[in-house]
């Protein structure tokens, strides 16, 4: 990672055959409403977004009821009142599933409650109806460990008003987790562990809980990490396990399992390895038939979800160079993080911005910060706040400017130089994500007061560890 640990040689490919399937192209997101004169603005168009702003959003079912918000907008002021109508839209489903290649089965109608029976009123002057709350049940008709899908669309009553085309509906992706623990803190706010697990055991991330709540202190693993690499037989890309990688995963239920227990999600780690392919540089069909097999590994190994970093790639400078890849470009690698998304909409997308990060401008109609779920910072040495502006559409809480290296011999270690003031200005900004680098247990650190340092302000608790130390077993 970024001028840190290479991976190791002598890896073990592991490729995924399967059959493509067809579908059509993704739904656009939309833009935002505006305010103003409605005289002269044309056509008006109501729209359906989540509380993120949206079209889908994941909700967990942990054996109390959730609420959802929701809320219509209109692309300009009416100058009277618009009165529309939210319903859940069983029709929706089987679309939604040819088009994300799914097989979600509907959320039960009789466990929705929609606030004010669905009854929306848009004031004559505004451009957006207050939140709306969808309430939902774990009851009968669900099972555990499933995610359910629920449409929620609308239906407008006054006259004049249309509906904006693929905006008609918010998709709520319901996870039914049961009694499991819930790592989620006050606040949202989200710690994220890499594991370079070349000479480092996962399960010592579930040693570090915060004192009072008994919450884990960290809420996302990222395995680092797999490989994308190139198949000179096939002359295409292909997910690619070290020995190392592919251990913890065939034993899941030792190395994995563990940490889901706890609510903490684990993702996998997709690096370049060296060779003419990378995340930057697949045609639109080899980004789609790359998500595909890595939807097939998350499914496998029950992880949840994949995290990008383009690194290590030795990317071609002209097509010629490497016939059926591309020469690198930003829109390429965000093509492959909207086709993640798609056949993934139930699962964590995540960023390392490193590499072709420059998302400016939509991508096939799509904002990159609507297709992520978190980007942070790829240098250790200092907090970047700036370039959350490369990812159209990404919003503070998904940001990660302030990321620590804990290893004491990389040459980009911080472990000793954590800032108060950087840890304040990143909790008073609302950013939402910290990132903590190659944790490790041979170098006689003790992390505790670090952890602290920082839960003390974002959490308003100190860090305990408990346990023992998990060396490398395999």
């Amino acid at each position: 990672m970024n001028t840190l640990h290479k991976l190791a040689a002598g890896c073990l490919a592991v490729c995924w055959a399967f059959a493509a399937a067809s579908c059509t192209d993704d739904i656009s997101l939309p833009c935002s409403g505006q305010t103003g004169d409605s005289a002269g603005a044309g056509k008006i168009e109501a729209y359906l977004q989540s509380e993120s702003g949206k079209s889908e959003s994941t909700v967990e079912l942990r054996g109390e009821d959730v609420r959802s918000l929701v809320r219509l907008g209109l692309t300009h002021v009416a100058g009277e009142a618009v009165d529309v109508t939210l319903r859940v839209a069983p029709e929706l489903v089987e679309a939604y599933n040819e088009e994300h290649e799914t097989s979600f089965e509907l959320f039960p109608e009789n466990l929705v409650s929609i606030e004010e029976n669905g009854a929306v009123l848009i004031g004559p002057e505004d451009v957006f109806s207050d939140y709306m709350a969808l309430d939902l049940t774990a009851g009968e008709g669900v099972v555990e460990g499933q995610t359910y899908l629920l449409p929620v669309a609308f239906d407008v009553i006054t006259e004049g008003i249309a509906p904006a085309a693929g905006r008609e509906a918010v998709y709520l992706l319901v996870k039914v987790s049961g009694e499991r623990p819930d790592a989620t803190k006050p606040g949202g706010f989200k710690m994220v562990s890499y594991i370079e697990v070349n000479d480092m055991n996962p399960l010592n991330v579930k040693n570090y809980f915060l004192a009072e709540s008994g919450k884990p202190f960290f809420d996302i693993v990222n395995i680092f990490a797999a490989n994308i690499n190139y198949d000179a037989a096939s002359g295409r890309a292909y997910v690619h396990f070290n020995d190392n990688v592919a251990h913890l995963l065939a034993n899941r239920d030792k190395y994995i399992a563990p940490l889901q227990e706890m609510g903490i999600r684990v993702c996998l780690t997709i690096l370049g390895n060296h060779d003419r392919v990378g995340v930057a540089n697949l045609s639109a069909e080899g980004a789609r038939e790359f998500a595909r097999e890595l939807r097939v590994v998350v499914d496998t190994y029950g992880l949840d979800g994949v995290d990008f970093d383009d690194e290590w790639s030795d990317y071609p400078s002209r097509p010629d160079e490497a016939p059926g890849f591309l020469v690198p470009s930003s829109e390429l690698y965000g093509r492959l993080l909207i086709e993640t998304r798609r056949v993934m909409p139930d699962k964590l997308v995540t960023l390392y911005a490193y590499g072709h990060t420059s998302f400016y401008n939509p991508i096939d109609g799509k904002r990159i910060g609507e297709v992520v779920d978190y980007a942070w910072n790829s240098s250790y040495l200092y907090p970047d706040y700036n370039s959350r502006k490369d990812f159209l559409g990404l919003l503070p809480e998904q940001w990660g400017p302030y990321s620590i290296c804990l290893n004491p011999d990389s040459n980009q270690y911080t472990g000793d130089t954590l800032s108060d003031a950087e840890i304040q200005k990143v909790h008073e900004g609302g950013y939402g994500v910290m990132v903590w680098y190659d944790l490790r247990t041979d170098k006689r650190q003790s992390y505790v007061s670090r952890f602290s340092q920082v839960s003390r302000v974002v959490y308003g608790e100190e860090v305990v560890k408990q346990g023992y130390d998990y060396g490398k077993d395999w």
